[in-house]
């Protein structure tokens, strides 16, 4: 194989990297928050901000392994291109070490979607039985009701009665 590869592979790991560690970055400290373009994009994680918080918090150790195996792999990749350029030898190393490299990477990825979204779901299911539902009765007074109980079935009021459709619910404000 021609040297080149080696440098090739090697700065596109790199910047792959580099893309990985920024979204990290990004992501943990807030600055992008639940959107359509950036981050893992799962339904889970997309169905709150809460969610999207949650999952990506724990998909961050996986992803920190990730972006350091790009760095890791084109550091590699790079050294084994500048190796075989300054010998005159063509390897097929310089291809096999960077297309190892980027399989652990795409499984290190989908480890790191697959965490991030069953931690979302378990953040949408804890917040479905503890959610406050917000209703306005003609435009006067916000209420919030507290729902409790089972998912399937209905929801029950703690003292033993079933809850209405929220949009079905009055309450007289006095």
């Amino acid at each position: 194989m021609d040297p080149v590869a080696g440098f090739t592979f090697g700065v596109g790991l790199m910047t792959l990297g580099a893309v990985i560690h920024y979204m990290k970055s990004q992501v943990a400290s807030g600055s992008i928050q639940r959107n359509s373009a950036i981050g893992i994009r799962t339904k889970a994680t997309m169905s709150s901000d809460h969610a999207w918080q949650a999952g990506h918090a724990s998909a961050a150790p996986v992803l920190t392994v990730t972006f350091l195996t790009a760095y890791g792999t084109g550091a590699i990749s790079l050294a084994l291109g500048l190796a075989f350029r300054l010998s005159d030898t063509a390897n097929s190393t310089v291809i096999i070490v960077p297309s190892v490299g980027l399989v652990g990477i795409l499984a290190l990825l989908t480890a790191a979607a697959i965490r991030a979204n069953s931690t979302a779901r378990a953040v949408g299911d804890s917040t479905d039985s503890s959610a406050h539902a917000e209703l306005y009765d003609g435009g006067q007074r916000e209420v919030q009701i507290e729902k409790h109980g089972r998912r399937s079935g209905g929801r029950r009021h703690p003292r033993g009665g079933r809850y209405h459709h929220p949009d079905r619910l009055r309450r007289r404000l006095t």
